[in-house]
């Protein structure tokens, strides 16, 4: 005996049900993959932006001990000679510097801010020199609450050259 469902020329196809499942399920991955690519494209930009911020942090120290070992000024350079007398800038004047590191008059030509602080020496750092904190963030124009990101470092800086000065 055939079976009632399986006539001549009738083709068994899928049902409603199946159909609207189907679609449903490849509607979820397709939003959940298009998910991953933008959190994916937003992880790439935020390294980038750390990796200049990392990169112009350690340009202005770089520079700052090529300055206090030849006491001699570079133009544009971000923090102050006289860096021995001062011990911080605060929130409300940060120093603006461009994705090189070099000084910038404003924070709308700026690619990040920095504070700055010369922590008290202690036992542990060598004479005449002093630890030196910088926070570095970004993007410029922001507050530095609101920033997007930001990178710090604490480094060890020898102050006696540029004090002489």
């Amino acid at each position: 005996m055939r079976d009632v469902k399986h006539r001549a020329g009738m083709v068994r196809g899928f049902s409603l049900v199946e159909v609207v499942f189907a679609l449903g399920l490849c509607s979820f991955v397709l939003v959940a993959l298009l998910g991953l690519v933008l959190a994916g494209l937003r992880q790439d930009r935020d390294s980038r932006e750390a990796l200049a911020a990392m990169t112009a942090a350690n340009r202005i120290i770089e520079s700052y001990r090529a300055v206090a070992s030849t006491k001699n000024a570079l133009p544009n350079f971000p923090l102050p000679s006289d860096l021995a007398t001062r011990s911080a800038n605060d929130a409300s004047s940060p120093l603006y510097v461009d994705d090189q590191g070099v000084k910038t008059g404003v924070a709308a030509a700026a690619a990040f801010g920095v504070l700055y602080r010369v922590l008290p020496s202690s036992a542990s750092t060598p004479p005449s020199s002093s630890q030196v904190y910088l926070y570095v963030y970004w993007p410029a124009a922001a507050s530095v609450a609101m920033a997007r990101g930001h990178y710090e470092v604490v480094t060890t800086i020898s102050l006696a050259a540029t004090s002489a000065n």
